[in-house]
């Protein structure tokens, strides 16, 4: 129970810090989608201006393919903001968060990861974080279950990054039988909480509703 309210806790935390920023996102959001749609005469004319030896069908075709292109490209503009926002709620829950709140979020995913392993016996390196408090954490969860434990490159962790966050840190178990690796990253926490509460997250950061 104490590691699912862990779990709420920290949610909430997220949510909280990215709402704070919702009317100021919004604004911009708002304001840069409406920039495209201003910026359509020019880009227009200058194209006619361009295209002036062009037939007259032509330059109409070409009005009308911009016309009906502008509302995907707003929504995607949208879709791609509303993302970076929600990311950039996450980075700032993290910085303030500081290393012993991040390292907590990983010993709670390690807990998860035990039942998996067993009594395997489990060799870890360890990403971004202090060795040694790593260490101390994964020892008084696996005991002897957990062999060496060294220093891994964050760069490693390249492969599974989550677009725009900042935080290379966590913990890989593998099995010395080679017969199970665990990834206990940042990343694969963002990657959960992405998933699972997406739509609520951005909700919450634009103030209730998602921009139109």
């Amino acid at each position: 129970m104490e590691e699912l309210r862990s779990t709420d806790i920290l949610d909430k935390e997220i949510r909280t810090d990215s709402g704070k920023k919702a009317e100021s996102i919004k604004e911009k959001a708002l304001a840069d989608a409406r920039s495209i749609e201003e910026g359509l005469a020019e880009r227009i004319a200058l194209a006619r201006k361009n295209a002036e030896d062009a037939s007259s069908q032509r330059l109409e075709l070409f009005e009308k393919n911009t016309q009906s292109s502008l509302p995907l490209e707003k929504q995607r503009y949208l879709v791609s903001y509303i993302y970076s926002s929600v990311i950039e709620g996450i980075n700032s829950y993290f910085e303030s968060a500081g290393e012993n709140k991040r390292l907590q979020v990983i010993r709670n995913m390690a807990e998860k990861a035990k039942k998996v392993c067993g009594d395997k016996k489990m060799d870890a390196l360890v990403y971004g974080f202090s060795l040694d408090s790593a260490s101390k954490v994964l020892k008084e969860l696996f005991g002897t279950s957990l062999g060496d434990i060294s220093e891994g490159n964050p760069a490693d962790l390249a492969s599974e990054a989550v677009a725009g966050f900042n935080h290379r840190e966590g913990v890989v178990l593998k099995a010395r039988d080679l017969s199970l690796t665990c990834r206990l990253t940042l990343d694969q926490k963002v990657k959960e909480l992405l998933e699972s509460h997406n739509l609520e997250l951005s909700q919450t950061l634009f103030g209730g509703r998602l921009p139109e």
